[in-house]
């Protein structure tokens, strides 16, 4: 890949988003380990799919 920074700015995104964006709208920190986990897992398993 030519620009690999926009890559890990796409990988951290797709981990962080869910968690991040439900933590300020519900203004709780707090998830349950097995969803981020899930969010985890489903970040990871897109990435490589959109950077082939």
């Amino acid at each position: 890949m030519d620009d690999p920074l926009p890559a890990a700015h796409h990988f951290a995104g797709l981990l962080l988003w869910i968690p991040v964006d439900k933590a300020m709208c519900t203004g709780s920190p707090q998830h349950p380990e097995a969803d981020l986990d899930n969010w985890a897992a489903t970040g990871a398993r897109a990435f490589p799919a959109a950077y082939r």
